[in-house]
């Protein structure tokens, strides 16, 4: 086993946060939905006085994803080759899920019943989402090229999934109207139950490839509350900004993780959070009215410590709702370096026989070519050339073909490189 030193600094308070309106840089969206490591956003335009389309952005660049037949699409994820997953209204009148790439839109079917939602897409092109039965039940599903959508059946009545990460593991939410658990499901295990923080309810809402989970579930005293789950401390609370509740609505593999909580006061302010620092409040780009109420909510972000979400102002008089970006400063170092030393990580593997000469090479290639077009600058290919690198890394951990502790390692630096890009 190796340990790479960390190449980022910090986040430690709002001073290290800068904050932007989404149409000051020309992504004049009407709602924001996600956004990838390679700095592509999806998110939803009014295209006429009938119909709103989901569009991917791309420095500047918007693309009309189009519908399925029906007069709207919303995007809800777009993984790292920018392939967007959503839901549109069928030529029937029915909502159905959706995946887009270079190659057009496509239906991805349901389980049977009348429509499907999909929620989530991993860099392996596979899909999660909630669909109904030909019965009429609602399941989670997880949608795979050439095998199409899988029922990954229910610990109860219902079940719906929220997102998967790049090993396969998929989380979301199970059981009956009044009492539900999140879930965490795995092609070994199959679903199982996360529990509660006491209360009657929680639902998963994003994990990460560290298999680190977070979400929101109801405590002893009826306060729905962000959560933290993972393997070894089970299911914690990430506490709040001063009010009663919140919300943790997704995690990047550095652990940071954002949502909005309530204040004091009753208005609810986005959040971030990670292990050294706790939770603090996200700056806005707007100060509070005088009379009325701001509120602020992150509902997305990516590795490279980006998140979008949006500010609501209400003066009693006027309405205005911005799509906004986070970016966390304090990323520092030079990410041509930080990649010649993970290249020198992987041969050093290599050469204590811990990985065969023939899988390190296949990863060395995918560094190389990242590394190449970093020197070329050439926009987000050295962002997908990591992610395929860190594919496989999973895939070899997954396989045992390479010791977790390593595996672990290896993702983490190659996620810290992501951060440091341009």
């Amino acid at each position: 086993m190796f340990v790479l030193v960390g190449m980022l600094a910090l986040v430690t308070s709002t001073a290290s946060v800068e904050v932007v309106d989404l149409a000051a840089i020309g992504a004049d969206f009407d709602f924001t939905w996600a956004i990838n490591n390679a700095g592509e956003i999806v998110g939803v335009k009014t295209v006429s006085e009938t119909e709103s389309h989901a569009f991917i952005w791309d420095a500047g660049v918007f693309t009309d994803i189009g519908t399925l037949g029906g007069e709207f699409s919303n995007p809800t994820d777009v993984n790292d080759l920018g392939v967007v997953v959503g839901e549109s209204r069928a030529p029937d009148g029915n909502i159905h899920a959706f995946i887009w790439d270079t190659a057009g839109i496509r239906d991805l079917g349901t389980l049977g019943g009348f429509s499907s939602h999909a929620q989530a897409i991993n860099d392996g092109g596979q899909v999660v989402g909630v669909a109904n039965t030909a019965s009429g039940a609602e399941r989670a599903f997880l949608w795979e090229a050439g095998s199409g959508m899988r029922d990954l059946g229910a610990l109860g009545s219902f079940s719906g999934a929220r997102d998967i990460n790049d090993v396969g593991q998929v989380v979301g939410a199970t059981g009956g109207l009044e009492r539900y658990q999140a879930f965490r499901w795995t092609a070994e295990a199959g679903m199982q139950a996360l529990g509660t923080l006491g209360g009657p309810t929680s639902a998963a809402w994003a994990i990460n490839s560290l298999g680190q989970v977070v979400g929101v579930s109801d405590d002893a005293s009826g306060n729905a509350v962000p959560f933290l789950w993972s393997e070894p401390t089970g299911m914690v609370s990430l506490g709040t900004l001063g009010g009663p509740g919140g919300f943790a609505f997704d995690i990047n593999d550095a652990g940071q993780i954002v949502g909005y909580s309530y204040l004091a006061t009753g208005d609810a302010r986005a959040f971030l959070w990670s292990e050294a620092t706790g939770m603090f409040e996200l700056p806005s780009t707007d100060p509070p009215p005088d009379r009325g109420f701001l509120e602020t909510l992150a509902i997305d972000m990516n590795d490279r410590g980006d998140a979008i979400g949006f500010v609501r102002i209400f003066d009693f008089e006027d309405f205005v709702e911005k799509n906004v970006l986070w970016s966390f400063g304090g990323r520092s170092g030079d990410p041509r370096e930080a990649l010649e030393d993970l290249i020198d990580a992987v041969e050093r593997l290599a050469a204590a026989g811990e990985i065969s000469e023939a899988r390190a090479l296949s990863l060395l290639a995918k560094l190389d070519t990242a590394l190449a077009a970093l020197d070329a600058e050439v926009p987000a290919a050295p962002v997908r050339a990591l992610g395929a690198f860190i594919r496989e890394v999973e895939a070899l951990k997954t396989a045992g073909l390479l010791s977790g502790d390593s595996a672990d390692a290896l993702v983490l630096a190659a996620e810290e490189i992501i951060g440091l890009l341009p």
